[in-house]
């Protein structure tokens, strides 16, 4: 996978702002967040039982529900059609709303499966339709061989639901898009780790000294660096390897803050046409009033392209409130806005 757009992603929008990484001493998980964040406004969560935990103004009157990671503002529908990502894919594709291009196959089409990824004259992704979390999301099959091992690993897991996507590869800039109330409210770019060489200090080195930097973010401590030393291999790095002043290795081809990606606040920097892709594609799904809409860009420019990859009904704000780097932004009192303003008058 080229990763000339993630690099440059890197020097203009991290280094060439002179973005520091951001220190985080404390870390509230996302149901946390919500709780803190009323109680903030004077209001009361209780819990229900079943996991529930109700929300209630200050007169007593309620305003919503939180079960883990999912609001009462989303209906149950949306999070049905969302959990399927081929299914969510054609309710963009109704909108208008850019897509990659592929196909679905069930795990009975295994042969029509091959004979599509043969067809193609580029790399493809292959993802099982249930996944999360970056889960036995395979990039860069362009082989037999590749396909082989890909459905291998989709059909052995637990997150296929009997289905395989299969997309044509998109290189470009991760970005989670908060939508609350069905508008934009934050955005957040998710690079894989990288390193910056100095000219004089070994590469195993330089990833030892972002490690440690990484564990004094509280909530990205928990997700350590996760180097792919056979990928860096390939390309002729290894521990021993002295980068030129300036270069920028990135240290896998892994964008998921879960295997060691970065996150880096971008919502004061958004293109306006990717902030109508995004609210678009929660329209095109009934009931989906808060979701984490990802999109691949190849850049923040106006003329950048973008598509949808997915939307996620459980997308954690924890993403939003302590980036590595950029600001914080509070996108529970946001979720918290749209449910008492859908409160009946």
């Amino acid at each position: 996978m080229p990763t000339t757009n993630i690099e440059n992603f890197i020097r203009k929008e991290i280094l060439g702002t002179n973005l520091q990484f951001q220190l985080a001493k404390n870390f509230r998980t996302h149901p946390q967040l919500l709780q803190d964040e009323a109680q903030k406004r004077g209001w009361v969560t209780t819990p229900m039982g079943d996991g529930i935990i109700g929300i209630y103004d200050e007169t007593g009157h309620p305003v919503g529900t939180l079960k883990q990671m999912l609001t009462s503002a989303t209906s149950s529908s949306a999070v049905a059609v969302c959990a399927r990502k081929h299914v969510a894919k054609e309710h963009f594709q109704r909108a208008g709303v850019p897509v990659a291009e592929g196909r679905s196959f069930s795990l009975k089409e295994r042969e029509e499966a091959a004979e599509y990824v043969a067809s193609r004259t580029s790399p493809v992704v292959m993802k099982p339709d249930r996944g999360a979390a970056g889960t036995d999301v395979v990039t860069e099959v362009m082989t037999a061989e590749d396909f082989d091992n890909a459905w291998s690993t989709i059909s052995a897991g637990k997150t296929a639901g009997g289905t395989v996507l299969i997309e044509d590869q998109f290189s470009g800039i991760d970005i989670r898009v908060m939508i609350a109330g069905g508008k934009y409210v934050a955005a957040s770019s998710r690079v894989p780790g990288f390193v910056v060489g100095d000219g004089a200090t070994t590469f195993g080195k330089l990833v030892k000294a972002s490690q440690v930097e990484r564990k004094t973010n509280a909530y990205l401590k928990r997700m350590p660096i996760q180097p792919d030393y056979e990928w860096l291999d390939r390309i002729g790095i290894n521990e021993d390897t002295i980068l030129e002043a300036g270069k920028i290795q990135v240290l896998s081809l892994v964008y998921n803050l879960h295997q060691g990606g970065i996150n880096v606040d971008l919502t004061d920097r958004m293109p306006a046409h990717f902030v109508d892709i995004a609210e678009t594609a929660a329209r095109a799904i009934p009931g989906l009033t808060v979701a984490g809409i990802d999109l691949m860009v190849s850049g923040l420019d106006d003329d950048s392209e973008a598509i949808v990859l997915e939307a996620n009904t459980s997308a954690n704000i924890a993403v939003h409130h302590y980036p590595a780097y950029g600001k914080a932004v509070n996108v529970a009192a946001k979720i918290l806005d749209s449910l008492e303003n859908s409160l009946p008058v």
